[in-house]
This record gives structure tokens, sequence and C-alpha cells, in this order.
């Protein structure tokens, strides 16, 4: 059913690193991505752009987006959320959606997974300490830090910090400016290799599964 045609991976987040592999293993699809598909559009986790739609909703408008973009009639994309666990109240949770969609055979095949494994979070910070706390809580510098004046703000914004100096640089700056600084987890799929690893393990369960 698949062997042999194309699959465009929706994102611009590098996620066909992990996606690509295993599709192209399991259904004998030619996975690429089209670098100018800007699925931002559809929401950030940075607050510039809000997310108005679902996570399935949002999932298949990437994918849609993608083939009409490319031409391609079968698309993979996913959906993250962020937030407390649904039943561990007190805990933090990862829920992703991966959604695969066939346009000739008018097939959409999606699951969900929702994960305890991520390092979500965010905090108010005064001092340097404080931020040298926070970065290795967090997973720095493999995972990558936000920096911002205030919680939920985008007026001054600072993503994808991965570089020590430029941390504590970008700190002072903002704390001389505003008297203030909000430091949080960068959940993009490419600065984040815990959420990665989970939508990794999203789609080799499923497909597994479906092999058995």
């Amino acid at each position: 059913m698949f062997k042999g045609r194309k699959l465009v991976i929706a994102t611009r987040h590098q996620k066909e690193s992990v996606m690509a592999p295993v599709f192209e293993n399991m259904l004998g699809v030619n996975c690429f991505v089209t670098s100018d598909l800007d699925t931002d559009q559809l929401g950030t986790f940075s607050g510039e752009v809000e997310r108005l739609d679902d996570p399935l909703t949002t999932a298949r408008n990437k994918c849609l987006m993608a083939m009409e973009q490319t031409g391609c009639d079968l698309a993979v994309a996913s959906e993250g959320s962020f937030g407390p666990h649904p039943t561990l109240f007190f805990c933090y949770a990862d829920e992703e959606l991966v959604l695969f969609m066939d346009k000739k055979r008018k097939l959409e095949i999606y699951s969900t997974e929702v994960s305890l494994k991520t390092n979500f979070n965010g905090k108010e910070i005064s001092n340097e300490q404080e931020l040298m706390d926070f970065a290795e809580s967090v997973g720095f510098p493999s995972h990558a830090i936000i920096l911002r004046d205030k919680k939920n703000s985008t007026a001054c914004l600072v993503k994808g910090i991965t570089d020590p100096d430029l941390l504590f640089t970008t700190f002072r700056r903002m704390f001389k400016d505003h008297g203030r600084a909000f430091a949080e987890t960068d959940m993009r799929a490419m600065y984040n290799p815990t959420r990665m690893q989970v939508i990794l393990m999203l789609i080799i369960s499923r497909a597994y599964h479906k092999r058995m």
C-alpha cells in the first residue's frame, strides 16, 4: 500500500530525524521535508502565536499544508501539549499526538501518548545562582532555555539558548532593563531531546503493536 511512495513529514523542528527512519523501515516509503513549511502559524509554545485548535486538528492542518505545498498525497505530523498530568496533578506531562494521512486512500490514523518524561518547567529568576540551578535542573545545555522579561510576555523574548555565555549575558541584560527575568524550557523538538525521544517511542510502540 505504501512501499515506494513519498511521505512528507510536516515539521520545521527537525522531527524527521526520528520519524523518517521508522516510517521508511516499517512502510518502505521515501521521507522528505520541505524547508519553507511554516507550521508556527498554527501556534507556538512560546506564545507569539496562540494555538486556536485542538492537537488533532492542528496536526491535520500541518499535514494538509505540507500536502498542498508539495503535491504529495502522504503526510505525517505531530503535535505536543504540556502541562499538569491528567491524573497526577502535581507532575508535568508531555502529551504527544502523531497523525498519518493518506489522501489517495482517504486514510487517517493517529495515536497519542501521555508521558511523565518531560523537563517542561518555568521559573522567575532573580539572580545568576537561581538561573544556574534552573539550567541544571532542566538539562541545559543539551536542552535549550527561553528567557523573557516576565512570564507569558512576548515583548522581550530570546529562544533556543544552548550556550552558557549567551544565557548569562541575556539574563544580565534583561535584569538590567526590566528588573526581572523568567526562564523556561524551550519545548520545540529540535531543542528538547527528551521530547524528541517521546515522539520516537510513540511511533515505534504503535508500529510494533500493528505488526503483532
